[in-house]
């Protein structure tokens, strides 16, 4: 295409220049001389090569960068802060305690606020897997726990009527309604883990704090000591009898 364009432009030179030799000088200046006429051929000619040539449209580059996701090491709170619990104890019913089938308890975990948002009553305690006992799915905090400070979490259950090992894991939930435990990362449950032993080997273990009873032994009292002291008996009195002795005096009888 373009070899044809050349040569058509150089044929037109051509002719140009044979017809302004051939033709006389003009002294008006009115009309174009062959310079002019070829120029402006040659102007065309490209004009319409330029229309008719397709230029190649340009390629669309899509950039390839690589989509970096950054996790974070523990949950966000509301305010920007890291919501993060540590375990610290069982206070009640460690793992493989024995319980009787159906025998009410109260499982109670000791919890540190190892983050740093303030736990508040919107906070709750959320049943996350396995058995939850006859217990209550969501219970919320009843106090405030600044980071740092330590916790009683405590949570109403019933051991199952089957014999069986039973565990159910427990986390906790934000204001934001997002779930957090323990670990480095926030991410484990803490749970319960209790034994229904079979009913000829039921033997019940108490792990709530005792309650002492007192007895109290009276102080006996002395009995007092009798003394017997004898009073002695009077002796009866004699009285003496009187002896009369009569005079007998006669009388002499009247005339």
């Amino acid at each position: 295409m373009r070899m044809r364009l050349m040569g058509t432009i150089v044929a037109l030179w051509a002719v140009a220049l044979s017809t302004g030799c051939n033709f006389p000088t003009r002294s008006t200046t009115s009309v174009p001389g062959p310079a002019t006429l070829a120029a402006r051929t040659v102007e065309v000619v490209l004009t319409q090569a330029a229309a008719n040539t397709q230029l190649p449209s340009p390629q669309q580059v899509t950039p390839s960068s690589t989509l970096i996701v950054v996790e974070p090491s523990a949950t966000e709170g509301p305010l920007g802060c890291v919501d993060l619990a540590s375990f610290v104890a069982d206070v009640t019913f460690p793992d493989g305690s024995i319980l009787a089938p159906g025998e009410a308890f109260l499982k109670i975990w000791s919890l540190q606020n190892s983050g740093t948002c303030t736990w508040t009553p919107s906070y709750s305690i959320v049943f996350f897997g396995g058995e939850r006992m006859g217990a209550p799915s969501v219970i919320a905090l009843v106090t405030i726990v600044p980071p740092g400070d330590n916790v009683n979490l405590a949570v109403d259950m019933t051991a199952p009527l089957i014999p069986g090992t039973y565990q159910g894991f427990w986390r906790l939930r934000n204001a934001e309604d997002i779930l957090f435990g323990i670990g480095p990362d926030g991410d484990q449950s803490f749970w319960v883990k209790i034994v229904v032993p079979a009913q000829s080997t039921i033997t019940s273990t108490l792990t709530s704090t005792p309650t002492l009873t007192l007895t109290s032994t009276p102080t006996p009292t002395p009995s007092p000591t009798l003394t017997n002291t004898a009073t002695p008996t009077p002796s009866p009195t004699q009285t003496p009898t009187a002896t009369e002795t009569g005079t007998s005096t006669s009388t002499p009888s009247s005339p």
